[in-house]
């Protein structure tokens, strides 16, 4: 079906406003309301593709089905900052537009981790390990870059800066550390917490990365791998 790429766009404009959580409003996927028969709605233009705001003209009621970020924060627990959520809806569209149809969840979640999580080229941290002398923290690794490993080492008043400066030494200078933000993922014996990272770049451009891990600590540096990987990668 590629009705809902092409014929929803340019369909009436639905003039309402958001519904909110008090209304009553029940969240379905567009698969749900597709398997129910419902496919006649007006949208809102200004959301399109995401359908945030839908008049189920059939049912006579609404569903509010989200925008992306909300839809990965529903369905997988994260929570994407607003920056890199506008960023990301921005992907989705092009992507929407590529492929001619409505990503499903599944495909959401995809879509950003490709992107946001993780990414190890072209570096990539093999090992580390962090020393606290009092208000000095060491930071001690093994990078690889294009298969290659290389030893980091220097300090700072924190891992993370401690981090930074070993970088430095390695020659990948010139990123500014901008925002953080890291919430825990899962929950349980096995929980994993994500870091979500802003960098500014040499050129200064700003870039996120987003690292996953068990470890925080593990969790803050891949995110700054993979905001820089990602910078290198533009």
């Amino acid at each position: 079906m590629n009705w809902y790429s092409k014929n929803l766009l340019d369909s009436e404009i639905f003039d309402g406003e958001k519904p909110s959580a008090t209304d009553g409003v029940k969240t379905k996927t567009l698969r749900e309301l597709i398997a129910l028969g419902i496919t006649d709605f007006n949208v809102s233009e200004k959301d399109a593709p995401f359908f945030l705001c839908i008049n189920v003209k059939n049912a006579g009621e609404t569903h509010f089905l989200g925008t992306p970020a909300e839809i990965l924060e529903e369905k997988y627990g994260y929570h994407i900052p607003k920056d890199l959520a506008a960023e990301f809806r921005a992907k989705v569209v092009s992507e929407q537009q590529r492929t001619d149809s409505i990503l499903s969840d599944e495909q959401l979640l995809s879509l950003f981790t490709d992107e946001y999580v993780n990414i190890s080229s072209p570096y990539n941290l093999i090992s580390y390990r962090v020393e606290e002398h009092g208000s000095d923290v060491s930071f001690e690794g093994t990078l690889e870059f294009l298969g290659k490993q290389c030893h980091v080492r220097s300090s700072g008043n924190g891992p993370v800066n401690a981090f930074f400066n070993a970088l430095d030494e390695i020659g990948i200078k010139g990123y500014e550390f901008v925002t953080y933000y890291e919430h825990a993922l899962t929950e349980g014996a096995d929980s994993k917490a994500i870091a979500y990272i802003k960098l500014k770049s040499p050129g200064g451009d700003f870039v996120y990365g987003t690292g996953a891990d068990n470890n925080i600590l593990v969790a803050s540096i891949r995110g700054i791998i993979c905001a820089i990987n990602r910078s290198v990668g533009k």
